[in-house]
């Protein structure tokens, strides 16, 4: 699974950029150490970090280098590793980044004796360019030419060269077919890149896709081990996915020959359209057969679990007893034994504490010792081991490391990540200690909870209604005083909450001649603490109709925007609270409501003339928009402000939407 991520990150952001860090030797070969020196940064800072990721042929190795201060300078070193053929680099601290190129990496190649770069970085970057930074195109277009300069047959950046030449309307998608045609029947060097290459444009262009689909069964044939079907399993997945006949001719003609990793994306892309379609008996017997093929694979217990799920709606004795078999197999599998732990939790706590310790001795992932701490918290019992545990967890869980874990997220996203982890730790934390009677712990514990969630910015429910227990427990009135207008988010209708808030400013001030008005200025504080500043990309929507509408023609309008999907229970059941914000803002020209889903538009049309749904309705087949705004779950809020910044997001369904998009559309239209 590792191997596949770093295949997908490849194309997350790699440039020689003109205002790089120059390296020395300005040329570093194999085995060399090479060195940087920084005369200071943007900021300043006492512990920057370089964040630095060597390519080789097989995945990328991450190390973190720690400054070293040398008089007014900044000095960091690495030994290149024998199998590099690229450095990619960018310094920050803990709280902002404070040298890279516009928040992605700096790189130089790896060169060989001769001089030659052993690979330019240009064409990964321009793949980062086609997608969310379209904006960019002319540099990506000059950084393209120069990968072709350097290895004129690099089919896959000749393919990306047309498509920028597609796009400015310098040239036609049968004009790249004949091109294509032309040099697959000249069988070149690299044919085996060019087939590939080519394979991944007919299969995206409309007029060619019955010729894609018989070159992707000869590259199946030819090469069923290719490292390129994990690199374009995207584009494949798009493609099978149109109609039950490409999938068909998919599974027939082209994923029985595939082998290793290519057979295990073949899996994963199959086990996808399952999923989407809901088909359980296809799900169990794809998720069979791929423990068969690979027993030792890290999505082993992901398949499980995704095969179960669909089997059971919920957990029973039979799920139970055939995650047992499973656990006999995997004994160490973290998600596994969490799994049987929370079935166990309220049935015998005795069994469930193995399954729970087994979990969180084995992961490496600091949600695990939350999840027994919060069991420990509700059964009242194993508090002084729980706490332990999550202690430890806290501890663990550093920026360096994420920094390790994922290196090819955006710093503020990586940072966010980090932050929400903490805050979560810390919640359950806060709640362990209460449970456990130390209320001034605890009210601590929750309080540093509330400034990370404040920092990232972000908002979580349960935490605040943990704090209104504890706060009143404690007698703490400023706590409870954050907790009661943290909680008014969700509950604004509420006039006990309210009430409660009355009263303590009634003590604050002696009266409440000007309560309504400092009501309202800290719902606004609250509001505005979420904000994300996140400037939005001119992106193209497409109708149902088939019509282009671009991002740049809401500017001056609020932009509300629901990513869903017909198949996602979830979606449907906020539709009619999405209807009745729609209808509470009908009228106004200075908000406009959303729906983007990733499916065919005749899908979206038939269950529109079934469904009132009154968002306006668009549809992202390639998935490039979900990518862009990194939709991780459906549904998933947006909000945008009329500067056409991104202001408020949120994935996963959550209770009372509609309130907290209206809290959020109505502080927008304030400022």
């Amino acid at each position: 699974m590792f191997k596949k991520i770093l295949l997908l990150a490849l194309i997350a952001g790699i440039l020689i950029g003109a205002q790089a860090p120059v390296p020395n030797p300005e040329k570093p070969q194999a085995g060399q150490k090479v060195s940087w020196k920084i005369k200071g940064f943007a900021y300043e800072s006492e512990n920057p970090r370089m964040l630095l990721v060597a390519y080789t042929p097989d995945t990328a190795l991450v190390q973190i280098i720690p400054g070293r201060p040398s008089q007014d300078e900044w000095y960091f070193s690495y030994t290149v590793p024998q199998e590099a053929t690229i450095l990619t680099y960018k310094i920050e601290d803990d709280e902002k980044p404070l040298l890279d190129d516009d928040g992605v990496f700096f790189a130089t190649p790896v060169y060989d004796s001769s001089g030659k770069p052993r690979y330019d970085a240009s064409r990964s970057y321009a793949t980062l360019y086609l997608g969310p930074l379209a904006d960019r195109g002319d540099r990506a277009r000059e950084l393209v030419e120069l990968e072709l300069k350097h290895y004129p047959t690099n089919w896959e950046a000749l393919v990306f060269l047309r498509r920028f030449e597609l796009q400015a309307g310098e040239t036609t998608e049968a004009a790249i077919a004949a091109e294509l045609d032309f040099l697959l029947a000249a069988e070149p060097d690299s044919l085996e890149a060019l087939r590939f290459a080519a394979m991944e444009f007919f299969i995206a262009s409309q007029g060619f896709k019955d010729k894609g689909e018989e070159l992707m069964a000869l590259c199946a044939e030819t090469y069923p081990e290719n490292s390129r079907w994990t690199d374009y399993q995207n584009s494949i997945y798009a493609f099978i996915s149109e109609t039950p006949q490409r999938l068909g001719e998919y599974e027939r003609a082209v994923f029985p020959l595939l082998k290793g990793d290519a057979r295990e994306t073949g899996y994963f892309l199959l086990m996808t359209y399952a999923l989407a379609g809901r088909r359980e008996q296809r799900v169990e017997s794809l998720a069979t057969d791929f423990i068969k093929e690979f027993p030792r694979s890290e999505l082993a217990s992901a398949f499980i679990i995704t095969m179960l799920q669909v089997k059971y709606e919920q957990p029973t004795v039979l799920w139970a007893a055939e995650m047992i078999e499973w656990q006999k197999k995997y004994p160490d599998d973290p998600e596994i034994n969490i799994q049987l732990a929370e079935y166990y939790r309220d049935r015998s706590w005795k069994t469930a504490l193995g399954y729970y310790r087994n979990a969180v001795k084995n992961s490496d992932d600091p949600k695990a010792a939350a999840r027994f701490a919060e069991a420990a918290a509700v059964k009242g019992k194993n508090f002084a081991e729980a706490s332990k545990y999550l202690k430890k967890a806290i501890t663990e869980t550093t920026a360096d490391r994420y920094r390790k874990l994922l290196w090819w997220r955006d710093f503020s996203e990586r940072r966010a990540m980090l932050l929400e982890t903490q805050a979560t730790l810390y919640t359950t934390l806060g709640w362990l200690s209460f449970k456990y009677g130390k209320y001034e712990d605890a009210l601590g514990e929750l309080l540093v909870a509330d400034s990370l969630l404040t920092s990232i910015p972000d908002y979580e429910e349960e935490l605040y209604r943990r704090l209104l227990t504890v706060s009143e427990k404690a007698g703490d009135l400023a706590a409870r005083q954050i907790a009661l207008l943290n909680i008014m988010l969700v509950e604004p209708e509420d006039r006990t909450i309210q009430k409660a808030l009355q009263d303590i400013y009634l003590l604050d001030h002696g009266d409440i001649e000007d309560f309504e008005e400092w009501l309202h200025a800290e719902e606004l504080k609250i509001a505005l603490r979420r904000r994300m500043n996140v400037p939005v990309p001119n992106f193209p929507l497409l109708t149902l109709a088939g019509d282009t509408v671009y991002a740049s023609e809401f500017v001056g309008k609020v932009v509300v925007i629901n990513f869903w999907a017909t198949w996602c229970a979830p979606c449907k059941e906020e539709i009619p609270k999405l209807n009745q914000l729609v209808r509470d803002y009908q009228g106004r020209d200075d908000v406009v409501f959303i729906g983007i889903s990733s499916e065919e538009p005749q899908t979206v049309d038939s269950f529109l003339d079934a469904n009132t749904f009154l968002y306006e309705a668009y549809i992202d087949p390639s998935g490039t928009i979900s990518t862009m705004f990194e939709v991780s779950a459906i549904p998933t809020h947006t909000v945008i402000d009329a500067k056409g910044m991104l202001q408020f997001h949120y994935a996963g369904a959550i209770p009372n939407i509609d309130k907290i998009l209206a809290m959020e559309i109505n502080s927008l239209l304030e400022e």
